[in-house]
């Protein structure tokens, strides 16, 4: 078989032409790998998920993943994950009682305070990290699970339907933090349980910078954990793969959730992407990625409940504004009906795990009144944001990046409009109200100034994205895994400027850079690059042009996930980049997989399958979803190195230049900005 690069022309008729004809009349396959249809599930969703997020507005990765979370959250089977020993579910369901302390002999201690972690003392932060050391070493009685992970293992797929995508993630979550808390104080008695407020990071101009991704906190964002001020690498085994996912929440986007009267303007089924919290803490999750970005094994993560602190105190913000409106809070709940997810998200039914509450409990007046209280996050300041580890900056509170001042982004109009008043001058905010060909060029030289860092110490330095290698929720394991390459087809996004400029006459022509595919109309209007929404408009590139693809595969029929990246040249009207993407091993039984795509701005790229027996090779849109099964000749290699051994002819003699003549590739993405996701163009 034979591998061709294809031409700019063929991309564009296929998508003219051919179109979505070509995936019906023509059967899509390679070497026993197949593309399938969406399962009906996760296309219903699509759907649905198409109605509350615009693509002009909203990058299409968040949106893809919501649902494909939602469909394995629906289908996975309770069998596919540990059972939790008897003796660790007493524990839970003892000190998740709010009587619980009582019936243990001791007294309920006073009304606890949470706080923002960089808000807190020195010793306030000792007394925290010394107790989630405490309850990673000290055991359950009669058995050998620590009393962290007694509590982190609950949260696995048993609980997927009851405690997410529906209105009872908020109050479940609220329980959950509880016993958490409850369990800190078990080993340190007045410890303080802190809240991540992520959109102060998010203010940043390079958020993983934040001082938050050190060993002054919850230690480094990429990669495995080594060492942190709460026990060591070999104790946590935490892995995160920071900025592969996203976005972080803006404080314009907290706000905006704090603009609406009713429970159910906030959460799944019923609010749309702009106003949905649950959906807002989705990209934490992903941003923060490795352990985090599981359902299974997010809890592994401690920063799992600080973001959950910082969820449930946007949660207690909304409450109080309904109170300040004379709307009870725990009246009117919302009510998916007996349908949806089985009647489990209704307010009177018995939460799982803590079923001495009702969904409806978790609503109650009692735990702000009684048990805990807020301490507010410093969002806005004078002169002074009340902490060593904060810089007020114009007004907002800025996390500290290292020696000297951090660097702000900069503020959209309507964030202008809600932060500063007034109209913003105009080299400080994006010119958002222009048309797409008249946006100004974001330029790809960027100053960091202080935040300059180089080297694996950094926070957040690049590096190659470790998986975890996990599927069913059970231990991870190479061994179970393969490898599939998937190849990745990157047209250049509007509004990229680089430094790389024409000279006529000894002058610099900075109007357009040497790279920039408007100086041929022909090929500008062949390319029909979109303009499908970024994170936040501030999404950056890479100076020196080079940039990330991720690809993403998510199990059908097995619980599991990973993900590559293709590198791709952005400096270049159109590019391409291969990435090698585990998936689940087919050698007991077939792997059904889901594969998705997106750059850094969380772009959404189509898919296109290999149509059998073209030639030369020509790809049509498909689903992304594919049956791999074992059968000879495989589309798939244990290691990488074998993929790439099958993939290129090395020749005979040395000095021979390899070519890609020895195998075809099932599956391309074509990122080209596209005005819709991927499921709404075939």
């Amino acid at each position: 078989m034979t591998i061709f690069l294809f031409s700019l022309s063929s991309i564009v008729s296929y998508l003219q032409v051919i179109g979505v004809l070509v995936s019906f009349i023509c059967p899509v396959a390679l070497a026993r790998c197949t593309s399938i249809p969406y399962p009906r599930l996760l296309k219903e969703c699509y759907d649905d998920i198409s109605q509350k997020f615009s693509p002009k507005e909203h990058p299409g990765e968040l949106p893809t993943i919501i649902c494909i979370n939602k469909f394995r959250w629906w289908t996975d089977s309770e069998s596919c994950h540990e059972a939790i020993q008897p003796a660790c579910l007493r524990y839970i369901q003892d000190i998740s009682y709010h009587d619980g302390r009582y019936r243990r002999g001791a007294k309920l201690p006073q009304k606890r305070k949470r706080k923002e972690i960089r808000m807190m003392t020195k010793m306030e932060l000792k007394k925290f990290f010394k107790a989630l050391k405490l309850l990673k070493t000290k055991k359950v009685e009669g058995t050998d699970v620590s009393l962290y992970d007694a509590i982190a293992g609950i949260h696995n797929g048993n609980i997927a339907r009851t405690a997410h995508i529906g209105p009872n993630f908020l109050p479940w979550h609220r329980i959950y933090l509880y016993t958490f808390e409850t369990a800190l104080h078990e080993v340190v008695p007045g410890v303080i349980m802190p809240y991540w407020d992520c959109t102060l990071d998010q203010g940043l101009e390079t958020p993983k910078l934040s001082k938050f991704f050190t060993k002054a906190y919850l230690g480094k964002a990429k990669g495995k954990l080594k060492k942190a001020k709460y026990g060591t690498g070999t104790q946590w085994n935490i892995i995160r793969n920071i900025e592969t996912g996203g976005p972080l929440p803006s404080r314009l986007d907290v706000m905006k959730i704090l603009t609406r009267d009713k429970l159910r303007d906030i959460v799944v089924p019923f609010a749309r992407a702009p106003y949905n919290l649950e959906y807002l803490h989705n990209g934490i999750h992903t941003y923060v990625g490795g352990h985090l970005s599981t359902l299974e094994k997010a809890t592994a993560d401690p920063i799992f409940f600080l973001l959950h602190g910082f969820i449930d105190y946007v949660f207690e913000k909304f409450r109080q504004r309904q109170k300040s409106l004379g709307i009870d809070p725990t009246r009117n709940l919302p009510d998916p009906g007996e349908y949806y997810l089985e009647g489990l998200h209704q307010p009177f039914v018995n939460m799982s795990v803590f079923e001495n509450y009702t969904n409806a409990d978790g609503y109650s007046d009692y735990w702000t009144d009684e048990v805990y209280e807020y301490e507010d996050s410093p969002n806005f300041c004078d002169t002074d944001c009340g902490s060593d580890n904060l810089v007020c900056i114009h007004g907002l509170c800025y996390p500290k990046t290292g020696p000297g001042n951090p660097i702000p982004r900069k503020l959209s109009r309507e964030e202008w409009g809600y932060f500063r008043e007034g109209e913003p001058p105009a080299s400080t905010a994006d010119d958002v109200d222009k048309t797409p060909n008249q946006r100004r060029k974001r330029s790809a030289i960027f100053d960091y100034g202080d935040q300059v860092c180089s080297g694996p110490h950094c926070p957040g330095s690049d590096s190659p994205i470790q998986n975890i290698f996990t599927i069913n929720g059970g231990k991870s394991d190479i061994k179970n895994w393969v490898f599939i390459p998937v190849t990745v087809t990157f047209f250049r996004p509007w509004n990229l400027h680089f430094h790389a400029f024409e000279m006529h006459n000894d002058s610099i022509d900075v109007s357009h850079d040497l790279f920039d595919p408007s100086y041929s109309n022909v090929l500008q209007s062949s390319m029909r690059v979109g303009h499908q929404g970024a994170y936040h408009k501030y999404c950056r590139v890479n100076g020196g042009g080079a940039g990330k693809v991720f690809v993403r595969s998510d199990g059908i029929n097995y619980s599991g996930s990973a993900m590559e990246y293709a590198l791709v040249d952005e400096r270049h009207p159109i590019s391409k980049g291969t990435a090698y993407v585990p998936i689940k091993s087919p050698a007991e039984s077939p792997t059904e997989v889901s594969l998705i795509a997106y750059d850094e701005c969380g772009r959404t790229c189509l898919p296109t399958c290999l149509v059998k027996g073209s030639s030369p090779p020509r790809y049509a849109p498909c689903t992304g979803c594919f049956r791999v099964d074992n059968l000879s000749p495989t589309c798939h290699g244990k290691r990488v190195s074998d993929l790439v051994y099958n993939t290129w002819n090395f020749g005979s003699i040395a000095g021979d230049c390899p070519s890609e003549e020895k195998a075809e590739i099932m599956v391309n993405f074509l990122c080209d900005s596209s005005d819709l996701y991927p499921w709404d163009r075939i």
